[in-house]
């Protein structure tokens, strides 16, 4: 069974494209969550993944290179050592 692991990307985008990124986003088939957030960053947005690759992948050509995003953090989640 392959075990599904989750990143979470923290990313802020130009004023006023909210609506705009927010439908384009969920077009991603990995992105299973998208919340908007208060503070510095506009959007928090959960991933899942079965390989580090993929996620390197959907961060860095599908998220990163959209119009009009300002800046991303990525949080990668790491297997539980009980399991």
């Amino acid at each position: 069974m392959i075990q599904l692991e989750y990143a979470f990307v923290l990313l802020s985008c130009e004023i006023d494209v909210e609506k705009e990124f927010t439908c384009k986003i969920k077009e991603i088939d990995e992105i299973k969550e998208v919340c908007k957030v208060m503070g510095i960053y506009d959007f928090l947005i959960k991933i899942d993944y079965t390989t580090r690759d993929k996620i390197h992948q959907t961060i860095a050509e599908k998220i990163c290179k959209m119009d009009k995003i300002k800046t991303t953090i990525s949080l990668m989640t790491t297997p539980d050592p009980t399991k």
